[in-house]
């Protein structure tokens, strides 16, 4: 899988609290952001880096990390959601 090494970094982010599931459809794992003060706005992280040990449906986080533009349309998407590369840096368990 590519991990979005060649596209653009659309932002970095620090000590985000976050929720790791698993997409079926694209058959990745992704961190899932709800943006504050917000009903529906979802940053979601395709992750290329998770530790194996991570790979746990609904476990709470917090990490550090760069979104990189997501180079292909998510089979399904819900209004609100911005699909990223996503490359962690750092990740503690809450």
């Amino acid at each position: 899988m590519t991990c979005g090494d060649g596209n653009s970094v659309v932002k970095s982010v620090k000590d985000v609290k976050g929720t790791i599931t698993y997409n079926s459809l694209e058959k990745v794992y992704t961190i899932v952001v709800t943006m504050p003060h917000t009903i529906d706005s979802q940053d979601v992280g395709i992750i290329c880096n998770l530790p194996k040990s991570l790979e746990e449906e609904g476990k709470q986080i917090s990490f550090d990390g760069e979104y990189r533009t997501y180079s292909k349309q998510p089979i399904k998407i819900f209004a609100g959601q911005t699909y990223y590369y996503l490359k962690l840096t750092r990740i503690v368990v809450k």
